[in-house]
């Protein structure tokens, strides 16, 4: 049953009291002392795509009970039915998949999308709506990166002083997307969030130097990409970015010069840790390119420059 109270969004204000009233931080924080058991735990989420060796242990069972084998071979094809992404990455062991997550409504969430579109008469929020600027409109059957992303990085920034370790705030950060993204991010779906007020978020900068950033390389070779590219990646400050691609929002998080975070709504989060960082960010890069092109294959969408990564830093507006 959805929270949300339909007069609550029609202002804008309505809408921001909503999104900053909401409690997830307080879910969020609620996992901060929970153990980190989401890359041990047996499971479909945990194989999918990882082509990982099966147990000792299940394969000794295996010999005794032929049907636990059948399921063990089954999984990697009921992951490529869910549509999983996936994988390690061998030749950059800076990469870790902490944390499957799911570019689509949760259960809790998918009542959203049966909603009416809502009437919209003040401006400001009007301003934040697109087509139609007089209704927000749900239904979004074809996935939610955009609001996933920009929930994720208000979540982040909200509660990044919470943290001493940065990969246990990420695993309780995934656990919040792990089978979808909740009743906030669907709205946000619905919205644009511009410079980032209705979520006390600032998103770019004044100048718009770092708004404007972006990488372009060609993902059949992207280990040509450029020293200087490198180095600018390597200048980013630390702190939380939308990354957007052609059709497709994710979030990077630089903790360090040697730490830091990829989310893909597709996909899940990824550690990168280690002095090397510019080169593993851009095999993940270059796999959501490989991902896009294809998708646009399947679905007849005009070829775009889905090789262009942009970075949009944000911040919480209050600090």
């Amino acid at each position: 049953m959805s929270v949300f109270n339909p007069s609550q969004l029609s202002s804008f204000n309505g809408v921001k009291s909503l999104l900053n009233s909401s409690r997830a931080v307080q879910q969020v924080l609620s996992y901060r002392n929970q153990p980190l058991s989401g890359e041990s735990r047996l499971g479909i989420r945990n194989f999918c795509g990882r082509w990982a060796v099966v147990p000792v242990a299940l394969m000794a069972a295996a010999l005794i009970l032929p049907k636990v084998l059948l399921i063990a071979l089954a999984i990697p094809l009921i992951c490529a039915k869910l549509g999983s992404r996936s994988k390690i990455y061998p030749g950059f062991p800076e990469i870790k998949h902490l944390i499957s997550t799911r570019n689509r409504a949760s259960a809790e969430a998918r009542s959203l999308n049966e909603l009416a579109p809502i009437e919209v008469k003040d401006p400001q929020l009007q301003k934040r709506l697109f087509g139609s600027k007089q209704m927000i409109k749900f239904q979004h059957h074809q996935g939610i990166c955009r609001g996933e992303v920009d929930w994720f990085l208000k979540l982040y920034l909200e509660t990044r002083g919470q943290f001493s370790d940065p990969k246990a705030h990420m695993m309780a950060l995934g656990k919040l997307f792990e089978q979808g993204g909740p009743q906030e991010s669907v709205l946000l779906q619905s919205l644009f969030v511009m410079g980032g007020k209705i979520l006390d978020l600032k998103v770019g900068t004044p100048d718009r130097k770092w708004y404007e950033k972006f990488f372009n390389f060609d993902k059949r070779d992207f280990k040509s990409f450029s020293p200087s590219a490198k180095r600018e990646f390597k200048l980013l400050p630390p702190g939380g970015y939308r990354v957007y691609f052609s059709t497709h929002a994710t979030a990077f998080v630089k903790v360090s010069d040697e730490l830091s975070y990829f989310f893909d709504p597709n996909v899940g989060i990824f550690e990168i840790k280690g002095e090397s960082q510019a080169m593993p960010a851009f095999q993940l890069f270059a796999d959501v390119v490989e991902y896009l092109d294809k998708a646009e294959e399947d679905t007849f969408v005009p070829d775009i420059n889905s090789n262009i990564v942009r970075f949009i830093p944000c911040q919480l507006r209050k600090s």
